[in-house]
């Protein structure tokens, strides 16, 4: 009985471990898209953003803020553009 608890405790453990691991990376995944849109929008309207502001982009882990941004960038119409 001990080694069958055993062997339970350790598959959801390893079950638990593995569904982290996937919404993670799901999520890394998830961002990284939603900050290609972000650049691909800004390409489309003709609008370039500053160095900083690709930066800040790459760097952004927070959905949020990203969809902040592409709402943002909806309203502009300069030609170069600092995310805010």
């Amino acid at each position: 009985m001990a080694l069958e608890s055993w062997t339970q405790q350790q598959r959801d453990e390893s079950r638990a471990i593995g569904l982290q691991e996937g919404l993670e990376q799901g999520l890394g995944e998830g961002l990284e898209a939603f900050r290609r849109a972000i650049s691909t929008l800004a390409a489309r309207r003709d609008l370039h953003l500053t160095p900083s502001s690709i930066a800040r982009l790459n760097a952004c882990r927070d959905l949020d803020q990203l969809l902040q941004w592409h709402s943002w960038l909806l309203e502009q119409s300069d030609a170069i553009v600092e995310l805010p």
